[in-house]
């Protein structure tokens, strides 16, 4: 099914891939592709969110903190990069 390059199919869109895609000097890339990982993108932060709630309801509070995310990142194994990186003192 083709859908127009500026259309959203969830709340992550399509066109911020494509822009990320471009400051990364990958020029060439298809508006189908772009969707696709725009999904993934949306599926992997709706798995961390998750995750962190598990976190925060275990800890008997209602709000979120960082360090829920923190732990959420940890437990799906993903390798955290920036500034809780540079916090931790990874390089």
């Amino acid at each position: 099914m083709q859908y127009p390059a500026d259309y959203a199919i969830g709340i992550y869109p399509a066109t911020t891939v494509k822009d990320v895609a471009e400051s990364l000097a990958i020029d060439e890339i298809d508006d189908d592709t772009c969707r696709a990982i725009a999904g993934d993108v949306e599926y992997r932060i709706n798995q961390v969110i998750g995750q962190a709630q598990k976190f925060m309801r275990h800890a008997k509070r209602t709000t979120m903190m960082p360090q829920d995310i923190e732990h959420a990142l940890q437990a799906l194994n993903v390798q955290v990069r920036g500034a809780s990186a540079a916090r931790a003192g990874a390089p």
